[in-house]
């Protein structure tokens, strides 16, 4: 019981914590009946082993994550905060919140970072270092001035100073597609109410659901799924649900077209191409 309860120096002192420390150190004061077993019943040698084996697989873990984590940057002044590291943890899933004095990534592309920052679709950015790209990070900004509208600027020069690349804009006419309404009546159909729950949106290898969304949630999903620029041309602002086959991009227009009286057009329109150019590796 001492075992367990010594434990409790583990954490800063507070009346919360000594009321749940039976709860909060639960653990260690089971450990502790157990090792103490073991010495009684099989000597000081298997339990004092017992205990390292337990400390072991906990520092192990620890260690393991540190390997998986390379700091890249780590920066604070006065007017903001960044921290960068390169991550090679495939297993781990991939978080992105932006708000607008902070940025908080992990385990997110170095591509989909910048396209992000450059406020442009990934469709449109280009390298001549894929692997740069394929990089994953967490990436923790704070905008610790007055101005939030900066807080992509002063993170996106950090990044380019960190990584040694440059920004190269180039207008070319690229192929698009606009979203538009060709039957309301069908669409109609599938309109739902907007309420507290809020929306919900998965794509997997098979299909497309989304629920109580507006049409921007689906022109996002349609444009990740077919690697196209997809434009909302609808102008309308009502929550809708919808289920779609990723069976290519053919037969997703058809299934807007036919399921809920919406349509892709094709055309053409001048778009800015950013491409991000790393020094070449020796």
């Amino acid at each position: 019981m001492l075992f367990g309860l010594i434990h409790i120096t583990n954490f800063e002192f507070s009346y919360t914590i000594l009321l749940l420390s039976p709860i909060l150190v639960a653990p260690q004061i089971i450990l502790g009946f157990f090792i103490g077993f073991l010495r009684v019943r099989y000597g000081f040698v298997l339990g004092f082993l017992m205990h390292a084996l337990h400390n072991a697989v906990f520092i192990g873990f620890g260690l393991l994550s540190m390997l998986n984590h390379s700091e890249k940057l780590n920066v604070e002044t006065s007017l903001y905060s960044i921290k960068i590291e390169e991550t090679n943890d495939i297993y781990s899933p991939s978080t992105q919140q932006n708000y607008p004095d902070s940025i908080a990534y992990k385990n997110v592309s170095l591509k989909t970072t910048l396209s992000y920052l450059l406020n442009t679709n990934e469709i449109l950015l280009q390298t001549n270092d894929e692997k740069m790209f394929d990089k994953t990070l967490n990436l923790n900004f704070k905008n610790k001035s007055k101005d939030s509208s900066q807080t992509k600027s002063i993170a996106l020069n950090q990044l380019a100073k960190s990584y040694d690349f440059t920004i190269k804009k180039n207008t070319i006419q690229t192929e698009v597609w606009h979203l538009k309404i060709m039957n309301p009546e069908i669409l109609g159909k599938y309109k739902t109410e907007n309420n507290s729950y809020g929306n919900m949106v998965t794509v997997n290898p098979e299909e497309i659901i989304i629920k109580k969304s507006k049409i921007k949630t689906l022109v996002d999903a349609l444009t990740k799924e077919s690697n196209t620029i997809i434009f909302d041309k609808t102008d309308i602002k009502d929550n809708y649900n919808f289920t779609l086959k990723t069976k290519g991009f053919e037969s997703l227009n058809s299934q807007l077209k036919y399921k809920y009286g919406l349509s892709l057009v094709k055309q053409k329109m001048n778009m800015k191409h950013i491409t991000i150019v790393f020094p070449k590796q020796k």
